[in-house]
C-alpha cells in the first residue's frame, strides 16, 4: 500500500522569516566601524617598552640574578617619588608592587618598543605572568596575584 504524499502548506512563521542576506547587512554596516580599534591594538613582547612619551613613562623586565628569586618589572615616571636616585614602582610575578630607587639598570639591553593606546605587553623572562595594558588613563599593569599599578607620566596608584 503505498500512500500518497500531500503537499505542505507553507507555514506562517516561515512566511514571516527575512531572507538570510537581509539579516545580515545591519550586521556589515557595523563589523567595519569596530574593526580599526581592534586591528591596531596589538601583543608586545619587549624587555623594554615605553607610554606616552619619550620621558612619559618607561618599563622592563628586571634581569634574572643567581640567587634573587622572584623577579618582574620595574616602571618610571616623574610621578614616582625619589630622593636621591631615580625612583620606580615594581612588580613580581606575585605579591604587592613596591617602590623603590637606584641608579643602574638591571634590565636586557635593548630599544623600547612604544606603546599605543590598546597594545599589551606581555614580558617574558622573569616577568611571566605580568600583564600590562596601555589604556587612555595610563599604563595598568597586574600580576597573578591580582595585584599592580596603574602609571602615567603625572600620577601613579598601586592596587
Amino acid at each position: 500500500m503505498t500512500r500518497r504524499r500531500t503537499p505542505r502548506r507553507p507555514s506562517t512563521i516561515a512566511s514571516r522569516r527575512r531572507p538570510r542576506g537581509r539579516a545580515l547587512l545591519p550586521l556589515l554596516a557595523v563589523v567595519p566601524l569596530a574593526l580599526p580599534a581592534a586591528a591596531d591594538a596589538r601583543t608586545v613582547r619587549s624587555n623594554n617598552v615605553s607610554a606616552f612619551s619619550d620621558n612619559g613613562v618607561s618599563c622592563l623586565v628586571v634581569r634574572q640574578f643567581k640567587g634573587v628569586p622572584n623577579q618582574g618589572i620595574e616602571c618610571s615616571s616623574q610621578a614616582v617619588p625619589r630622593k636621591e636616585l631615580d625612583g620606580y614602582v615594581e612588580l613580581h610575578r606575585t605579591g604587592r608592587s613596591k617602590l623603590g630607587e637606584r641608579g643602574d639598570f638591571p634590565g636586557y639591553s635593548g630599544k623600547a618598543t612604544k606603546l599605543k593606546v590598546g597594545d599589551v605587553w606581555r614580558p617574558g623572562h622573569s616577568a611571566k605572568g605580568i600583564r600590562c595594558e596601555f589604556e587612555s588613563q595610563g599604563l595598568r599593569c597586574k600580576n597573578r596575584s591580582g595585584h599592580g599599578f596603574v602609571i602615567e607620566p603625572e600620577a601613579f596608584r598601586r592596587f
